[in-house]
């Protein structure tokens, strides 16, 4: 690796090396593969925000278990607790794409590739994928 470039591991121990590491090249942090025990950790590690209004890095298209949110400054739950939290608001990037009719959902078919970046230097969250549809993966 040369000076600019890292790995990140997070703590937890019992997931292979392969599956949990993070890339660090100056700026940008690389997540190379997808892998869905690590689906909340990574939300969290991948949520941007403006310091007014912040959103997880969760999938645009959902997935089962995931925890999308955003929160607004200013904006508090009215339950009584000891402490006063930010509310969850209502979830702003759902969208459905639709590939040959079927809908895209990284839980069905096959991630033929997959890699999400967060360039912090921009403020630019990005992912590309390549996906096999059910029907097709059924093949």
């Amino acid at each position: 690796m040369d000076s600019y470039q890292q790995t990140v591991t997070p703590y937890s121990m019992s997931i292979p090396a392969h599956s949990r590491d993070l890339i660090y090249t100056e700026w940008t942090l690389i997540e190379p593969q997808f892998d869905p025990e690590q689906l909340r950790t990574r939300e969290t590690v991948f949520t941007i925000d403006n310091g007014y209004l912040g959103t997880r890095g969760s999938f645009e298209e959902g997935y089962p278990q995931a925890l999308p949110g955003t929160l607004i400054r200013g904006v508090y739950d009215d339950v009584p607790v000891i402490y006063t939290e930010l509310a969850n608001c209502p979830d702003w990037l759902s969208l459905v794409v639709i590939v040959n009719g079927e809908r895209f959902r990284l839980d069905r078919g096959d991630i033929l590739h997959y890699e999400r970046q967060l360039d912090l230097c921009h403020g630019l969250l990005s992912r590309s994928v390549r996906w096999r549809s059910p029907p097709l993966a059924r093949r």
